[in-house]
């Protein structure tokens, strides 16, 4: 199930006056206030004219909540008016549970939304902070910072008894460990890697003339040091954070066994882009997982899981991964193409590629199946696996490329099993589309 918590900015940044104030929406489909509930006996005095923009309200948060989901059933009347169908609700409700109060939207006949109730910022804040908790998509701070403080209070409100405190312990330090990681991937590491002011490009590259340099930002000692190596970055982050990060087995994704620093074409992009991905994924599984975990009714067994002991944070992702794999159903909502959890990545991208080519037969490149392929496909959990380009010449002097693809392998040298990212699928989505059209 992908979602897309962009869908809701006309909700989340209305400027409405408290609880119970009521949602109108002006121009633009711009969400305004219109007036204060007053209760149940205002409905008394409620005109066809407010029914109408209440219907308004109700009906433009049904079709966020169906954009953020991806979900189908939504259309319009002969009049041009939103319209719903059954099966539309029915997933909602599905999803959100109680929250959604479905009752409240009173679809009639048509799939319009007729009850004429107004729609109040508690009952938006109720709903889409269980959309919220239920969607997954791609990283989002703010909604993570939200899920995560959900997941917080759920841990602490826990009753345990004398011989299970010690999984409310590790939970407690393992949601500690990912908010610290949240912040410093938020914060620190944007800026952690710059490039040397002082460098002189006709002098050699060394300690005394680094090209890039790390910022150290120690609780009372804020330096610069010279970037010498990769573990100069993995050493600080475990010194100050307490949690390791194999930059160097990892990087160059199987290229290479151990990365140094000469091999990166782009040390600060590269050395960025890996702990950003990796905090990202840690992040999203860890609260993912509790939160599935809980509907699922093991919670506490996902708690005690936390107490194991994994090296690093690349190797702490790959158990979570795979305590979900074996322990927590997958979501209902499947991606349109048929493929199972154990399909490498390469192999998902090319069903989905041929569904979408099924239906449609003009497709050409990769361009004209990206969104399609990334909005079925991203935040599902499977084997990653990464392309080779092996390039050979015809007798008679044409160049002929072929791609192989093989598994993304993490410290341990087992597979990387996790959710998929938008950037796993733009490493792979040319290399397969050419191996689907060419061959």
């Amino acid at each position: 199930m992908t979602f897309n918590i962009k869908a809701f900015d006309a909700f989340r940044n209305a400027k409405l006056q408290g609880d119970d104030a009521i949602a109108n929406i002006g121009k633009d489909n711009a969400v305004t206030q219109k007036g204060t509930y007053h209760g149940k006996l205002g409905a008394i005095f409620r005109v066809s004219s407010t029914k109408a923009a209440n219907n308004a309200a109700r009906t433009e948060l049904l079709r966020s909540l169906g954009d953020a989901f991806g979900l189908e059933g939504i259309g319009r009347n002969a009049k041009g008016v939103t319209t719903f169908s059954k099966d539309f609700m029915d997933k909602l409700e599905k999803l959100l549970g109680s929250e959604f109060k479905r009752e409240d939207f009173r679809i009639a006949a048509d799939g319009t939304v007729s009850s004429g109730k107004p729609l109040t910022q508690r009952r938006i804040s109720a709903i889409l902070k269980q959309a919220t908790l239920v969607g997954k998509g791609e990283y989002d701070y703010d909604t993570y910072k939200t899920k995560l403080a959900y997941v917080k209070a759920q841990i602490a409100a826990l009753k345990v008894n004398s011989t299970e405190d010690y999984i409310k312990t590790a939970a407690v330090k393992h949601f500690e460990k990912v908010a610290k990681l949240m912040e410093f991937a938020e914060t620190e590491l944007p800026n952690m890697i710059e490039e040397n002011w002082e460098y002189d490009p006709k002098k050699p590259e060394g300690p005394d003339n680094p090209k890039y340099v790390l910022n150290k930002k120690l609780p009372n000692d804020h330096t610069q040091v010279p970037l010498d190596g990769i573990s100069t970055v993995s050493s600080y982050i475990q010194d100050k954070y307490g949690e390791l990060f194999h930059i160097q087995e990892n990087i160059l994704a199987g290229d290479k066994n151990i990365a140094h620093l000469e091999d990166l074409k782009d040390p600060q992009a590269q050395i960025t882009e890996y702990l950003t991905r990796t905090i990202q994924t840690f992040v999203m599984t860890s609260i993912d997982l509790f939160i599935d975990a809980e509907k699922a009714g093991k919670d506490k067994e996902f708690m005690s899981m936390l107490s194991g002991t994994w090296p690093c944070i690349e190797g702490k992702t790959t158990g979570l991964t795979e305590y979900r794999l074996q322990n927590i159903p997958m979501d209902d909502a499947a991606p349109v193409a048929t493929h199972d959890k154990d399909q490498p990545l390469n192999q998902c991208i090319g069903r989905e590629i041929a569904a979408i080519v099924k239906t449609n037969p003009n497709v050409e490149k990769w361009e004209d199946v990206a969104a399609q392929v990334k909005k079925n496909l991203i935040g599902v959990i499977r084997p990653i696996d990464l392309p080779e380009k092996h390039v050979t010449q015809a007798d008679d002097g044409e160049e002929l490329v072929e791609y192989k693809f093989k598994p993304l392998l993490g410290s341990t040298g087992k597979p990387v099993i996790r959710a998929i990212t938008e950037a796993d699928i733009d490493a792979l989505g040319e290399a397969v589309m050419e191996t689907i059209l060419n061959g």
